[in-house]
């Protein structure tokens, strides 16, 4: 809906529109919640803290607000079951992209 709306705005040319959730998410419930959703543990390989590395962070999600007059629908859980139902969709597709 954001992309749509930022689109046929006139309002959002050459702006930087951050989408998002304004609330922090630690990484350890968003793995729960995608365990929940795939069924299987995660296999985590602990490292130290980076010193320079944030302890949160979260989308300002204030000029979607202003300019779109635009609210996150989407939970946590309902955005991990789309993306993973995506991929089990794509799977042909997604092992192909290369990060």
């Amino acid at each position: 809906d954001a992309f749509l709306l930022a689109s046929t705005n006139s309002n959002a040319i050459g702006q930087v529109i951050n989408l998002g959730s304004d609330r922090p998410v630690e990484i350890n419930q968003v793995i729960n919640e995608i365990e929940m959703v795939v069924g299987k543990p995660a296999m985590i390989e602990q490292h130290p803290f980076p010193q320079t590395d944030m302890i949160a962070t979260w989308a300002n999600i204030s000029r979607a607000r202003e300019l779109l007059d635009w609210e996150p629908e989407t939970s946590l859980k309902e955005g991990i079951i789309a993306t993973v139902d995506w991929y089990m969709e794509n799977r042909d597709f997604a092992k192909n992209i290369r990060l």
